[in-house]
C-alpha cells in the first residue's frame, strides 16, 4: 500500500468486479505519480492550477480506459476524467483538486457529483499533501480523508461505494 494513499469502500462492495478495476486504476495512479513524484511537486507550487496536475494525469488515465470529454455530465459539470463500465452499469471518476480543496469544500463537492451522477460509484480524488502558500504549508490529504471516511461507515453511505484519496 501506497502512503499517498487511503481507501474507502462501502461493506461488501470489495468483492464486485467494479472494485477490481477501481483498485487496480488507483494503484497505477499511485504508481504513476510516486515514479513522477518531482513533477507533482512542481506542479504544487503558488500560482499553478488543477489544469497542471490534470495534464500530468491525462496520458495514463487515457492509457486506462478513462476520457476527458462530457461521457458523464451531472448538475456540477463534468469530472476530470470519467470511465464507463459497460459490463457491470457502474463508473468511476477522477477528480483533480489543488488549490480550493478545502477552502471551498471542492472534495465534499467532488463525492456528491459522484452521488448523483449516475452511473458513477467510484471516486478517485486527487489531491495535494499539502497546500502552499507563502507563510505556511497547509495540509490537505489529511483533512479531505478525515472529512470523507465518515461517509463509508455504515449508516453514513451514499451512492458513492469505493473513494479512494490519492495525494501528490
Amino acid at each position: 500500500m501506497h502512503e499517498n494513499l487511503h481507501i474507502f469502500h462501502q461493506k461488501g462492495f470489495e468483492k464486485t468486479p467494479t472494485y477490481e478495476v477501481f483498485e487496480k486504476d488507483v494503484q497505477a495512479l499511485c504508481d504513476f505519480i510516486t515514479s513522477n513524484r518531482a513533477n507533482f511537486h512542481s506542479a504544487n507550487k503558488l500560482g499553478e492550477n488543477s489544469k497542471s496536475v490534470q495534464n500530468l494525469l491525462s496520458p495514463l488515465c487515457l492509457k486506462l480506459g478513462y476520457r476527458d470529454d462530457e461521457v458523464i455530465e451531472s448538475v456540477f459539470g463534468r469530472p476530470d476524467f470519467s470511465k464507463l463500465l459497460e459490463p457491470f452499469g457502474e463508473g468511476i471518476i477522477i477528480e483533480v483538486e489543488r488549490g480550493k480543496t478545502l477552502d471551498n469544500n471542492m472534495d465534499l463537492l467532488d463525492l456528491w457529483k459522484c452521488h448523483v451522477s449516475k452511473p458513477v460509484n467510484c471516486l478517485i480524488l486527487v489531491v495535494p499533501e499539502r497546500k502552499p502558500t507563502s507563510k505556511q504549508m497547509r495540509p490537505i490529504s489529511k483533512s479531505v480523508v478525515s472529512r470523507l471516511k465518515q461517509f463509508f461507515e455504515e449508516g453514513n453511505y451514499t451512492n458513492a461505494r469505493g473513494l479512494a484519496v490519492v495525494s501528490y
